[in-house]
């Protein structure tokens, strides 16, 4: 899972800029040859996706796959923190990992 969401993360970054890339300029931009990143960011995105339509409707699902992820990700922690009692949440919070005593 975590190989997918690296290469997400990337993919959408790389979409955000894309989206981005035909508002900036060489005049309004702080970063110095800024302009020049994002239009190489964009020409990658362009040859992986085509057009803008498609960059943007790519963006679009992978920011909800990520999310619906992140969701379901919770509950389960939540659901296994509650059902199984292993103390995963509660080390997050405390520091400390409850182990139970075998009887």
């Amino acid at each position: 899972f975590l190989i997918f969401i690296i290469l997400f993360k990337a993919l959408m970054l790389i979409t955000g800029f894309a989206m981005l890339s035909p508002q900036i300029t060489a005049q309004n931009t702080a970063i110095p040859g800024g302009h020049l990143v994002f239009s190489g960011i964009g020409a990658i995105a362009y040859f992986l996706f085509g057009d803008l339509a498609t960059i943007r409707l790519a963006h679009h699902v992978m920011a909800w796959i990520l999310i619906v992820f992140v969701i379901i990700h919770i509950y389960l922690e939540i659901w296994r923190e509650a059902i199984w009692k292993e103390g995963d949440i509660s080390i997050v919070f405390s520091g400390y990992k409850f182990v139970r005593k075998k009887k």
